[in-house]
């Protein structure tokens, strides 16, 4: 007789997963990072239960390139109830962030850091002198 695995376990093999570019879990990962947003977050953009994540994670990571990701995206998002065309984004950009940590190299700890505005130091201001001192 077939049990259904525990919930925490199912987490916890999701988050092992994360660190695997195999499964759907990374690019997930990878997308909250990107974000800087919560699993609630994501749950909400993918269209679905934030207690489906962990499972969905541990689904293969369809290949972006691939000529069946359309299908293979549907079959996920038909088994896990998300949006087909909110986990292609996820994973779109997920993968544009791969290869520019592939071009890059090592990643800095600042790589997946929001750009944001410097402020500049004020310019030191050039007293004139008074002519007539």
């Amino acid at each position: 007789m077939h049990e259904r695995a525990r919930p925490e376990l199912i987490e916890l093999a999701a988050l092992r997963a994360g660190n695997r570019s195999f499964y759907l879990a990374s690019a997930l990962q990878a997308f909250k990072l990107l974000r800087a947003i919560t699993d609630a977050e994501l749950a909400t953009y993918l269209g679905c239960s934030e207690t489906n994540l962990p499972s969905l994670g541990l689904c293969r990571r369809p290949n972006v390139d691939s000529p069946s990701l359309r299908n293979d995206t549907e079959a996920i998002a038909i088994q896990f109830g998300v949006d087909a065309a909110s986990l292609v984004a996820v994973l779109r950009e997920a993968a544009s962030a791969d290869a520019l940590l592939r071009v890059q190299g090592t990643p800095s700890t600042g790589f997946l850091m929001a750009a944001r505005d410097r402020t500049r130091p004020e310019k030191r201001s050039r007293k004139r002198r008074d002519p007539l001192e």
